[in-house]
């Protein structure tokens, strides 16, 4: 009929007398639809053309099972399911022609299954069952005299009905298998080829696999002749085996239709000309060939493919071919090669099913498992494509990988389980915005991020594997055990304990990280310790599946082709370590898939690996098997992904066959304890001046901005270098490494300023020293006598423990990577050593500021939303407590809220923090966020102190133009709340868990703290008394009246107790008081008067410091006092010219040296900030309510203060001389540059030293000739002797 296509009648009947036994309606119904999706009036949609030429097929197996469903046929050859997966409407348009010609879609409840197979030599008789209806198949098989091992397959009532529809396309033709990657589909193959006892053949496809090379590769022989050798799909065919095409959808469309006339027709030649026929006309020949090659009956192609990734769509006129089949494999083309199948993705239940299976528990369940199944699929199912993303990695093979790691682990199991997820899916090398998706998805499942800080007693090497098992006779190979220098450290110790778990459980392991992060370090000591043997091998871009396998070396002259160290490996049993497997093209790599999957692989000489359970194999040489050695085990290495690396993405191809291990450059704490094992003689502040500027350029190298990933070897170099030669500067060291990058100006200047940040005077030719100026200042003193009378104690109402309210739900806890630390002493020295700036918004304010002696960590109170800083001096990240939600309740919005900060005396687990305006107090954990509120009221006891207690209490809760008012006191740790004018106070003991209600003799105006007590004062119209306020161990209440006016009114005392004798305090009119004695009722104090009063304008210091902070620091160990003061406050007489301008200056530190008689002004620079400037004044006005002088300090017990302005800055400054000379020397070393230094090399040489002049040597008779030997005269002679000179004239 030539090209002319048949029409729909002719082709009715063609089929119909084919196959006369079927129904005729059902070829009718299969035509009409087969038409109507080519027709041209649909051209619109863009169909993919029905392949008429496989409508056989589906009349064929309506033949052999007559109660077939249509839509099971058309699937089959048509899998419109699949084709249009990502194109709503063309599948819609599918959907709606089988209604409009009334076609029975497809029953998604039937039931199929293999009830019985009965083998034969080449056929296998397969009793079928379909909705009740049994029927007999005869298909293919192979000879049932040789057994093939059945796989550890669990099988699901799904796969069940999939094996059985497998089984009825294998009646009739090749197949293949679509599904998403990990789903099962090679084990499943595996199982199919057991019932039928065929022996399997991989053919791991790629990318860039030729036409040729996929059916024959070149070769070269022992005498280097170039040779054919048959790939798997010929061996299969000739002898008959099962092949499985892994990863058609990979192949080029070219290379994948070059097997359609072997498939159809079962005839092919191949390049070295033979030519394959099939068996029936192979048969037929009288005297067949050499060159011609009978293919086995029993021949069968299945072929396994993940689904089409792009649009399925037939390509428009403007679009190339090329771009359309990379979309999509799947074309009109393709399908006319297989019978099409899908295998999905297990449901929930399913998948349960088989992990308990697996794991051996089928009747018991596992809330770890439990909660591993939920989250996955949650992932699967969700919305968002940055989920479906990751749930890509999570396949069943990961999940079952995982469950293995949870099944002992019954209760505790959240921070495992976080674990193991991030490791699966290599998270932290996934782009940002899936990254974060994918760790909110951890923590809104529960799986928070709460893991405790890494301790260094990890001891991996307690669980080592049984000596019998690891260390006997089979590693014979004790040369090839690694060896290498590995320090012990938090992080490392934990990745080596996890990789250890992996490795028992009999898993391969694939370590991917950036550069230099001790990837091969980590796995030499691993198989060092445990002593196994090593074979190691390095890919590279040039490196080829024959080098990967086979390896050519010159011995006595001639080329000798040995096994290559994976190959070794697998005969051997040793650790095959993989390393730059990211280097290598995916097709190297990906004949790694079968050898992990199935423990076979073919090699490119014609050898076969075969696991060493499989039994014996007739139709290949026994030279040319090689057994898997039950030991062998594979540890890969790889880059990650993307940029600056640019290799493949090993993980994305073949990750989730192996226990993935994602590799980083160590933690801060780790990375430390690591450097100080390579350089035990620097000292540790240098260490994490290093460490943190190696973390902010490997940021900038994650985040793009520069191309090298600075890495842990980088920095061990710097620190080995600086370890050997200690007085070489610091600044020239790293030039070692940055230099490299001086031809681009962008880079360099984006590191030399994170090497200035840091304190590191990288290309700075000169620095200052720039201390602020001292001034001889007179104080005069005055000794005093204080009168004290005991009073009336006042009623101890009521006590008991404190009342505390648990919050439910746990504050966020974010950390901040940078707080924008700078090293101040880079370019000039001064008081200031580091200065850092919280990355506040704009309207959010600071409120307080303390801290920590213990552990040297700054804490920052924060209003806008209410949260809590900490961070350790010398770090450049902290620790962000989120508390908005605790007071949210409890504020009042017609007040603005005024939140204070205290510490515990003795306690560093928690801290206070309270909202003074209405009273609101709260105790928080600083190492989980916890928060209890306290209670402030009290139960009463008695109709008097019910009363008493009800008053007090209103007054607390309402919100009159009376407001309730508290001061802290930080010596013994209470809490004291009063009203203005009120006999009622309450105190709060945090250090005794004591709540107190007091009722006073004499109503209360102010309240202060002097050293472990208070200073009450009264409310009296014409003079005030003072009255010093406790209360015992024994929770007796003592009140000392003193007789002596005290301007209590910005009291600041330096700690200690007041009757030891040593309490100093300072006041709005002194510059210090010293309590002397404190006997027979008197206190003697001597004063150290002002010269002048410090209060700006007419206003009366106690009305500027009711509600400031007087900012008085006293160090009685070094007799300074440090306060702060704004600029009006300053004498003109000290006012210093400095190179920073009026404007700029916030505020000033008056230091006065008691001993030295001194005075120090140090200035506070204003942070300028563009764009600001109404936002900055609102900041500052509020600041200026919180203290006078516009920041907040604090002071550390070595006498350093930490300051804070209006907008987050903080500044760490050195004020004690002693302290700052030391500073000032170390400072000066480092001004010291080792290249300005003279380099000398000087040669040693063992023997005479002293030439008195050339002499001549001993004269040869026979004027043989000499070199050396300092003997002979003429030849070269020797170091002294007169050799032969040659004069020259001109």
């Amino acid at each position: 009929m030539g090209n002319v296509p048949l029409s729909f009648t002719q082709h009715t009947n063609l089929l119909q007398s084919l196959h006369p036994s079927v129904d005729s309606h059902f070829i009718e119904q299969l035509l009409s639809l087969a038409s109507l999706i080519n027709s041209t009036d649909l051209e619109t949609l863009r169909l993919i053309h029905f392949p008429f030429d496989r409508l056989d097929l589906s009349v064929r197996l309506a033949e052999l099972i007559p109660a077939i469903n249509l839509a099971d046929c058309i699937h089959r050859i048509y899998p419109y399911e699949i084709l249009y997966r990502q194109s709503q409407e063309s599948k819609q348009a599918i959907q709606h022609m089988f209604k409009t010609l009334a076609l029975p879609q497809q029953e998604k409840n039937s039931s199929k299954k293999i009830i019985k197979i009965n083998r034969q030599e080449t056929e296998a008789t397969v009793d079928y069952e379909m909705n009740g209806k049994q029927y007999q198949l005869t298909v293919p098989a192979h000879d049932s005299q040789l057994a093939i091992n059945s796989p550890t397959f669990i099988s699901t009532s799904y796969h069940d009905q999939l094996l059985a529809d497998l089984m009825l396309s294998h009646a009739i033709g090749d197949m293949c298998l679509i599904g998403p990657k990990g789903c099962g589909k090679s084990l499943i193959i595996d199982q199919f080829a057991s019932l039928l006892n065929y022996p399997i053949e991989y053919f791991v496809l790629y990318k860039d696999l030729s036409a040729r090379e996929l059916l024959q590769q070149r070769i070269t022989n022992e005498n280097g002749d170039t040779l054919w050798q048959n790939t798997p799909l010929v061996q299969a065919a000739i002898h008959g085996r099962l092949l499985v095409l892994d990863g058609v959808h990979r192949l080029n469309h070219d290379t994948l239709v070059s097997l359609q006339r072997l498939i159809q027709d079962r005839e092919l030649f191949l390049p070295d000309g033979t030519r394959l026929l099939r068996h029936d006309r192979y048969d037929h020949l009288e005297n067949p060939s050499t060159s011609i090659r009978r293919i086995h009956p029993s021949f069968r192609i299945v072929a396994l493919a993940e689904p089409p990734s792009g649009g399925n769509i037939a390509p428009s006129e403007g679009s190339s071919v090329k771009s359309s089949s990379e979309q999509n494999w799947l074309n009109a083309e393709t399908l006319n090669l297989f019978l099409y199948h899908h295998m999905r993705s297990l449901n929930l239940n399913e998948e349960r099913e088989i992990v308990y299976s697996y794991l051996s528990v089928p009747n018991k369940s596992i809330p770890a498992i439990e909660h591993l199944l939920q989250f996955v699929h949650e992932l699967r199912n969700s919305s968002e494509t940055q989920l479906k993303t990751v749930a890509q990695s999570l396949s069943t093979r990961n999940v079952l990988r995982v469950a293995k790691h949870l099944k002992q682990n019954t209760s505790n199991y959240h921070l495992q389980l976080r674990d193991q997820l991030i490791r699966q899916t290599s998270a932290p090398f996934l782009p940002r915005l899936v990254q974060d998706a994918f760790y909110e998805a951890l923590n809104k499942s529960g799986l928070e991020d709460n893991q405790p800080a890494i301790s260094s007693d990890i001891n991996w090497k307690q669980t080592v594997m049984n000596p019998n098992d690891s260390s006997n006779t089979s590693f014979e190979h004790a040369a090839k055990v690694p060896f290498t220098v590995f320090y012990e450290n938090p992080i490392h110790s934990e990745i080596i304990q996890q990789m250890h778990e992996s490795f028992l459980l009999g898993e391969h392991l694939l370590l991917i990280g950036p550069q230099g992060v001790a990837k091969n370090r980590i796995v030499d000591h691993y198989l060092q310790t445990l002593k196994l043997p090593r074979e190691y091998i390095q890919l590279h871009r040039d490196t080829t599946v024959q080098s990967l396998t086979i390896q050519a070396n010159i011995i006595n002259g001639r080329i000798v082709y040995e096994d290559s160290p994976l190959i070794k490996a697998i005969k051997e049993g040793s650790v095959a370590v993989i390393d730059e497997a990211d280097k290598a093209p995916t097709n190297v790599t990906g004949i790694l898939k079968s050898l992990i999957e199935s423990g076979s692989m073919f090699l490119s000489d014609g050898r076969h690996v075969y696991p060493k359970e499989t039994g014996a194999i007739t139709t290949i040489p026994s030279n040319m098997i090689i057994r898997t050695h039950p030991n062998f085990r594979m540890i890969v290495l790889a880059n990650r992904p993307g940029f600056p690396f640019l290799g493949n993405d090993f993980f994305l191809s073949l990750g989730d066959h192996f226990s993935t291990f994602p590799i980083l450059n160590p933690p801060r704490e780790s990375e430390i304890i690591l450097l100080q094992n390579f350089g035990p003689n620097i000292e540790r502040k240098k260490l994490e001046q290093l460490v943190d500027v190696f973390t902010q350029l490997r940021q900038l190298s994650i985040d793009g901005i520069i191309s090298y990933p600075y890495s842990l070897r980088e920095l061990v170099s710097i620190v080995k270098h600086l370890n050997m030669f200690p007085n070489d500067s610091l600044a020239d060291v790293v030039c070692n490494v940055f230099d490299l990058d001086n031809y681009n100006t962008d880079v360099i200047d984006r590191i030399q300023s994170i090497l200035h940040r840091h304190g590191i005077p990288f290309h700075i030719e000169k620095r200052t020293v720039n201390l602020a100026k001292s001034y001889p200042l007179k104080l005069v003193s005055n000794q005093e006598t204080w009168q004290t009378t005991m009073v009336d104690s006042g009623n101890l109402e009521h006590s008991s423990s404190i009342i505390l309210s648990e919050q439910p739900n746990k504050p966020s806890i974010k950390t901040i990577h940078s707080i924008n630390r700078n090293d101040s002493r880079t370019r000039n020295f001064t008081e200031m050593i580091y200065k850092y700036r919280l990355p506040l918004d704009e309207t959010t304010y600071v409120h307080d500021l303390k801290v920590l002696n213990t552990n040297k960590s700054v804490l920052v109170l924060t209003g806008n939303p209410l949260s809590l800083w900490t961070f350790k001096l010398g770090e450049n990240q902290a620790k962000k407590i989120d508390l908005h939600s605790i007071f949210t309740k409890h504020s009042n919005r017609f007040t603005t809220p005024n939140y204070q900060l205290h510490l515990i005396p003795g306690n560093d687990k928690q801290v206070i923090v309270g909202e003074i305006t209405n009273q609101v107090w709260s105790l928080i954990n600083l190492d989980d966020g916890q928060t209890s509120i306290i209670q402030s009221c009290i139960s009463p006891s008695t109709p008097l102190t019910e009363t008493i207690s009800r008053k007090f209490n209103e007054l607390l809760l309402q919100r009159t133009t009376v407001p309730s008012r508290s001061v802290y006191n930080s010596m013994n740790g209470q809490l004291l709340q009063y009203n203005f004018n009120s006999h009622a106070i309450h105190i709060i003991d945090f250090m005794k868990n004591l709540s107190h209600q007091i009722k006073l003799p004499f109503l209360m105006r102010h309240a202060f703290p002097l050293g472990d007590q208070f200073v009450l004062t009264d409310h009296v119209q014409q003079a005030s008394s003072s009255y010093l306020f406790n209360i015992n161990s024994e929770q007796k209440l003592t009140i000392s009246k003193i007789q002596h006016h005290i301007d209590a009114i910005g009291l600041a005392s330096s700690g200690g107790h007041l009757n030891d004798n040593s309490l100093w305090f300072s006041s709005s009119n002194d510059y210090l008081a010293k309590m002397i004695s404190n006997t027979n009722n008197n206190l003697i104090v001597e004063r150290f008067r002002r010269t002048k009063l410090i209060s700006p304008g007419d206003v009366p210091p106690q009305e500027m410091y009711e509600k400031r902070r007087l900012q008085t620091f006293i160090n009685k160990q070094h007799s300074l006092i440090a306060s702060l003061y704004a600029k009006a406050e300053i004498d003109k007489k000290f006012a210093v010219k400095t190179d920073i301008p009026d404007a700029s200056i916030l505020t000033f530190i008056e230091l006065v040296d008691l001993n030295q008689n001194l005075v120090t002004y140090i200035p506070i620079q204003r942070f300028q900030e563009q764009n600001a400037r109404s936002s900055t004044s609102q900041h500052e006005w509020h600041m200026l309510i919180k203290s006078g002088s516009g920041v907040i300090a604090e002071q550390f017990n070595d006498g350093s203060l930490v300051t804070i302005d209006s907008r987050a800055n903080i500044h760490h400054w050195e004020i004690v001389p002693s302290n700052l000379q030391i500073s000032l020397d170390a400072w000066s070393k480092i001004t010291t540059q080792s290249g300005q230094q003279s380099l000398d090399i000087e040669y040693m040489k063992g023997g005479k030293t002293d030439l008195s002049g050339p002499k001549h040597g001993k004269v040869d008779p026979e004027n043989n000739p000499h070199v050396g030997g300092n003997q002979w005269a003429g030849g070269s002679g020797g170091r002294d002797t007169a050799g032969i000179f040659i004069l020259f004239s001109v």
